[in-house]
């Protein structure tokens, strides 16, 4: 048993172009406690998005986890500690986490965080960055860990 519902440890992770690899994400590391609040927040291209989709097992076709863990302490299961990158993208463990224990919130920055748009009364969360970075957020476990500002749109698994 963790006291981290996740944990993202050393994440490296690449997609195969002409002429070789693009390096997208390389050692990144973080965690989700219960009851707290993650974003992950950066420029655009920084990595955030492909981070998510490692994180569900959804990344396109070309790309690859190269290095690292995604632990993830499945509180219905009395904190049983599953290592997502070595589950099968499409096994019926994978697919029991993906979207009912962990959700993913991706963000389109000139819609969702625009400067013109507010948080409704009642809505939890900071605002929105105000120069210019886009913010990609999760939910593990039910507990709500996107901000309030953001519009939840539905991610397209294309």
């Amino acid at each position: 048993m963790t006291d981290d519902l996740l944990t993202v440890r050393d994440l490296h992770v690449r997609f195969a172009a002409p002429g070789g690899f693009i390096r997208a994400v390389s050692g990144v590391s973080f965690r989700v406690r219960p009851r707290s609040t993650v974003a992950l927040v950066g420029e655009s291209g920084s990595g955030k998005s492909v981070v998510s989709q490692s994180i569900l097992r959804i990344l396109p076709r070309n790309g690859v986890i190269t290095n690292g863990e995604i632990l993830f302490a499945d509180p219905r299961l009395n904190g049983e500690v599953a290592d997502l990158v070595k589950l099968p993208n499409d096994g019926a463990e994978m697919r029991g986490i993906r979207g009912g224990r962990i959700s993913i919130i991706f963000q389109e920055p000139m819609t969702s965080l625009s400067p013109v748009h507010h948080r409704q009364s009642g809505q939890r969360g900071a605002a929105p960055p105000s120069n210019g970075d886009s913010c990609t957020s999760f939910r593990v476990d039910g507990g709500d860990v996107a901000p309030g500002w953001i519009y939840r749109r539905q991610a397209r698994l294309a």
